[in-house]
């Protein structure tokens, strides 16, 4: 039991870190992290028990779309 809590502690923080607002919206992402989970022997109460009250931020989303909109430092724009 031990062995697996560690697997969830360390897997999840992985699958959290994904973008969210990739196809489908957030719920297409949770879905998607239920179904890893499942595939890997985790059980659907500790999902629920670790997804309690998570919900997306809107102001993380809309940084994060300014931020990908924006070349990176050093990131040549492909321009001139």
């Amino acid at each position: 039991m031990l062995m697996r809590r560690a697997a969830i502690a360390a897997a999840l923080p992985a699958a959290l870190a994904r973008p969210a607002h990739a196809a489908g919206g957030f719920e297409s992402f949770v879905a998607g992290v239920y179904a890893e989970a499942a595939a890997s022997g985790i059980r659907r109460d500790v999902l629920d028990a670790a997804f309690a009250g998570v919900a997306p931020n809107q102001k993380v989303i809309e940084r994060t779309a300014a931020r990908s909109s924006s070349p990176s430092p050093g990131r040549s724009t492909g321009r001139g």
